[in-house]
């Protein structure tokens, strides 16, 4: 039972850094996650948006102590269980994607 429980506090634990959950979050609270990590990014899609947040991850200056880098094992594990989540999202990202277009973060 306690493994139970561990395993559940550990998925609760990588979805907070879910390239997908960010991405979905609101505009202005992905802009401004995006401008503190310093991701060089200046637009977002809706469609595979947790992909795309992930590698502006990857190409983000990582000096900030409010927003610690989890590192390059878990951003590419993460690249993996985005492109599973993005795909079943496909319906309603495409429909935003079509609605509202990328976002844009400058």
């Amino acid at each position: 039972m306690k493994i139970k429980k561990n395993v559940f506090i550990f998925a609760i634990f990588l979805l907070n850094g879910c390239g997908t959950i960010r991405s979905l979050q609101d505009q202005n609270d992905l802009r401004q996650d995006m401008r503190t990590r310093n991701s060089h990014c200046t637009t977002t899609p809706y469609m595979y948006g947790g992909i795309t947040y992930n590698f502006c991850m990857l190409n983000a200056d990582n000096d900030n102590p409010k927003r610690p880098d989890l590192g390059l094992h878990l951003t590419v594990f993460d690249i993996g269980l985005s492109l599973a989540a993005d795909t079943a999202l496909l319906p309603y990202s495409i429909y935003n994607q079509i609605k509202f277009g990328s976002r844009t973060i400058d």
